[in-house]
């Protein structure tokens, strides 16, 4: 799920329902609220509109974290911004972007911060693993 420029439109919303629903031991364990937002989104972007409201998002996002309803996609996204941030924090205290302006613009290009994602999750995956040797 894209969560940050094009919004969440219908089917998206609709297959993260569905998804809770069959879960339905976490569906009775989450907030209220929660599925109430979820349901709400649904019935709302069911006319053809997108949930675009960055607040809405947001709690929605919140929501299905509760529900454990991420795909590979939107992990590797919220990793990559997450790096990102970090990164730059990191990289103000040490005065680097003084000699090197462009690595201000690859943080916020989308498509580094993807691969940054990208590379979180793989070194997560292979972190555990133990070779022969």
């Amino acid at each position: 799920m894209m969560l940050k420029r094009s919004g969440l439109g219908y089917a998206e919303l609709r297959n993260a329902l569905r998804q809770a629903y069959r879960n339905s031991r976490k569906w009775r364990r989450c907030r209220d609220i929660h599925r109430r937002l979820l349901e709400a989104c649904v019935q709302f972007a069911k006319n053809g509109s997108r949930i675009i409201n960055e607040m809405v998002l947001a709690r929605l996002h919140v929501a299905l974290r509760e529900l454990r309803i991420t795909n590979l996609r939107t992990r590797i996204i919220v990793e990559g911004e997450i790096k990102a941030s970090e990164m730059q924090t990191q990289l103000m205290k040490q005065n680097v972007f003084n000699w090197v302006p462009q690595l201000r613009k690859w943080l916020k290009d989308e498509g580094y911060r993807f691969w940054l994602g990208t590379m979180q999750i793989s070194s997560e995956t292979y972190q555990g693993l133990t070779y022969p040797g």
